[in-house]
């Protein structure tokens, strides 16, 4: 009698034990859960804090290095550092041959600023009254025939290119990379436009064209890992445009 009376209990005991030892068993599956996705929580937002920290330090550089730009177009257009291109500037007639000298004195002492900021692939100065282009390297010529020989962009015609130099005053203006036909170089090139002297909405008597190669920016962002695997970048001013 005795003995059936210890089965239910036994059965009872060890039932009890195995819902306990169940329950602890999946409670420690769910705090190893939480654990777990805490970790790769963790591993992420240090990973993506690690990544931006990358990038708004290339964006930082790179936005130094286009502010360069702003320093070499206020060199080139004043009077004392550059008097021959001041003068070219100021002139009201249109380029004849008897002013090859001038010009091409002018040109010859044009300095190279990519030696010191890389992001320039070409620039060229146009001659708003003059209407020519000064140019250190690619070539020089009145605006018609340089565009058409050295600086054709897809789409654009010449007059629609003459029209906008003319009619606006640029600051900081930027066009999307794109294929330059005539231009040195198997490259995309984004063009920044800045109208000169840089203090005159009114009157301004030229603009600086800089060629940016494309590779200088997207090197620039380089450190950031992965940016490469469909990344995309974009230039806007203050008001996001």
């Amino acid at each position: 009698m005795s003995v059936r009376l210890r089965w239910p209990a036994l059965r009872r005991s060890f039932t009890k034990f195995l819902l306990s030892y169940i329950v602890l068993l999946l409670g420690a599956v769910v705090a190893e859960m939480v654990v777990f996705s805490l970790l790769i929580r963790d591993e992420r937002d240090a990973i993506v804090h690690d990544r931006l920290e990358a990038l708004q330090a290339s964006v930082t550089q790179l936005d130094e290095r286009l502010r360069e730009l702003e320093d070499i177009v206020a060199i080139i257009s004043d009077d004392r550092v550059n008097p021959n291109i001041a003068s070219l500037l100021r002139r009201t007639d249109p380029a004849t041959r008897s002013d090859y000298f001038e010009y091409i004195n002018t040109i010859n002492r044009l300095p190279d600023y990519k030696l010191t900021n890389s992001t320039i692939a070409h620039y060229f100065i146009h001659l708003r009254r003059s209407r020519f282009i000064l140019s250190p390297g690619v070539g020089s010529g009145r605006e018609r025939e340089f565009y058409e020989s050295h600086l054709r962009y897809p789409g654009l015609t010449v007059e629609s290119w003459i029209e906008d130099l003319y009619e606006h005053f640029h600051v900081r203006t930027y066009w999307p990379a794109q294929d330059l036909e005539g231009v040195v170089g198997a490259t995309k090139y984004v063009t920044l436009l800045r109208s000169i002297p840089i203090d005159s909405f009114v009157g301004y008597t030229g603009t600086v064209i800089f060629l940016i190669d494309e590779r200088q920016i997207l090197s620039s962002l380089d450190t950031v890992a992965g940016f490469g695997d469909g990344g995309v970048a974009y230039i806007l001013d203050r008001d996001g445009t």
